[in-house]
């Protein structure tokens, strides 16, 4: 049979992805190279099979691109001047390191992180921030990169700051955020170079 023998020369992981993506949820037998028997099917299930790796990259995608929804949301509501909003988007025990050239120092905890943020926001009549770039880094972890666009509230005097800021996110909640004031820093914190 030289259909037989042309689906014999395929590779097994091949086939059980065929088998899986198939419209009826199984392959036909001609394409389990030749078995006739159900019992000579390759097995696919939780421990082999193409069908969960597919399955465990497109959660990991799901997961990354909550993580990158949850540091937008943060950028629209600190422009919204939400910071209640925003603060719920953090978890209990947040850690948030600042870029050793700030003038405030590293923070534990959602209550420090609020006295911290409301404190600086004090220091500026307008501050907006523009996220720019904002990317998943790995499973849990997101890169953005952008613009503080702000006005000072002593001086008026307009000011543009590029910033880097690292976020880890688990559980939609940001469980540690480090900012750069120079994004090639953040990019290398990440793992980009």
């Amino acid at each position: 049979m030289a259909g037989s023998r042309a689906v014999s020369a395929r590779e097994s992981g091949q086939i059980r992805e065929e088998a899986a993506l198939s419209e009826v949820g199984h392959a036909p037998r001609t394409s389990l190279a030749g078995a006739e028997d159900r019992r000579a099917r390759p097995k696919a299930g939780f421990d082999d099979g193409c069908t969960v790796h597919f399955l465990r990259r497109a959660c990991r995608m799901d997961d990354q691109q909550r993580n990158i929804d949850v540091v937008a949301r943060i950028g629209e509501l600190w422009n919204a001047d939400d910071f209640d909003g925003l603060l719920e988007l953090y978890d209990e025990d947040v850690e948030v390191v600042t870029d050793p050239g700030w003038p405030e120092a590293p923070v534990r905890g959602k209550a420090a992180f609020a006295r911290m943020s409301e404190d600086w926001r004090e220091a500026w009549e307008k501050i907006e921030v523009d996220p720019g770039a904002v990317q998943a880094v790995g499973p849990d972890r997101v890169l953005a990169e952008g613009r503080w666009h702000s006005r000072g509230a002593a001086s008026g005097l307009p000011s543009d700051m590029a910033f880097g800021i690292l976020y880890t996110i688990r559980g939609g909640k940001v469980v540690h955020q480090q900012w750069f004031l120079d994004p090639a820093e953040a990019r290398r914190a990440a793992g980009l170079g």
